[in-house]
């Protein structure tokens, strides 16, 4: 059995710490990537890598890498519920918490790319 499928199964039955909130982000973060991905398969035609991940010079994982004859496209894929707003070019919550992560993992994959060559 996979871990995923696992703690689907266990969810709501155990208590509330750290580790519950990680596996609850990862849970979401996959339903997340199963929306994006069902959107793409429904017949855009796109040609696409899911859950691609390289080891060129540094380790990099990409939730969707789209490619067509004019551009390559990198999905970071998060799952957040509410109201988000970029601000200096930050992702920040209507709460006030800020999420850098998705940029810095759009960054650090398009410069592994880049520098693949």
């Amino acid at each position: 059995m996979e871990p995923i499928t696992y703690f689907q199964a266990i969810d709501n039955r155990i208590e509330e710490h750290e580790t519950t909130k990680e596996i609850y982000t990862q849970l979401k973060g996959e339903e997340g990537e199963r929306i994006v991905k069902s959107i793409l398969d429904q017949g855009l035609k796109l040609n696409y890598e899911y859950n691609l991940r390289l080891d060129i010079k540094n380790k990099v994982q990409i939730d969707f890498l789209v490619v067509d004859d004019e551009k390559i496209i990198n999905l970071e894929i998060k799952h957040y519920h509410g109201d988000y707003y970029i601000v200096d070019n930050q992702m920040k919550n209507s709460y006030g918490n800020i999420f850098p992560k998705p940029f810095q993992q759009m960054r650090r994959a398009e410069y592994e790319l880049q520098t693949s060559y």
